[in-house]
C-alpha cells in the first residue's frame, strides 16, 4: 500500500475537533465586534508523523521526477479500484471542478 499519515484520537475521543480562534472582530474589547456573531469555528485535526524528505529539499534531477511520477502513477491505480460509494457519489465537493459552474 502507500504509507499515508493516519488521524489521531483527541483526549475526549474525537478525530477532528472544532476551535474558535480569538478576533478582535468578534469581541467588544477589539471594536467594530458584531453584537450577537461569533468567531468562525476552525475544524483541526491532528495526523500521525511519515518520515521522509521534503520535495523542495532533493535535488531536482530526471530521476527525481520519475519517481515522483511512478508514485502518482501508483496513486491513480489505487484510486481506479476505490469503492465508490453512493454516498461519495451524492456528495457535493465544493473543490469538485465540475461544479464551477454552479457556483
Amino acid at each position: 500500500g502507500i504509507p499515508a499519515p493516519v488521524p489521531l484520537v483527541s483526549r475526549t475521543g474525537q478525530r477532528t475537533i472544532f476551535y474558535e480562534l480569538p478576533h478582535p472582530k468578534y469581541t467588544a474589547a477589539g471594536g467594530g465586534g458584531t453584537t450577537g456573531s461569533s468567531p468562525p469555528k476552525y475544524a483541526i485535526r491532528l495526523l500521525n508523523y511519515l518520515p521522509g524528505t521534503l520535495f523542495s529539499d532533493v535535488a531536482h534531477e530526471p530521476k527525481t521526477y520519475f519517481t515522483v511520477g511512478k508514485f502518482l502513477g501508483t496513486v491513480a491505480r489505487h484510486l481506479e479500484v476505490f469503492p465508490r460509494t453512493l454516498a461519495l457519489e451524492q456528495h457535493e465537493f465544493r473543490w469538485d471542478l465540475t461544479r464551477v459552474v454552479h457556483c
